[in-house]
């Protein structure tokens, strides 16, 4: 593959989730390529915003993918 990818990851917490993301980080993708998460949250959670957990496990997923610097 040499032409720039456009990746759309999905997590919802679970463990495949968890193993799709780390196999993601490990493929050398073409010089160009985009990443989008897609985060999936249960439906229980208020409209207004994430939970402390949530945006914390987000914030984990989102390091692993190196769209985010480490904190």
């Amino acid at each position: 593959l040499s032409a720039p990818l456009n990746v759309l990851l999905a997590n919802n917490g679970s463990q495949h989730s968890a193993a799709a993301v780390r196999l993601a980080a490990q493929i050398t993708w073409p010089a160009g390529t985009s990443a989008q998460l897609l985060a999936v949250v249960p439906e229980r959670l208020p409209l207004g915003g994430f939970s402390q957990e949530m945006q914390n496990h987000l914030r984990r997923s989102m390091v692993t993918v190196n769209l985010v610097e480490d904190q």
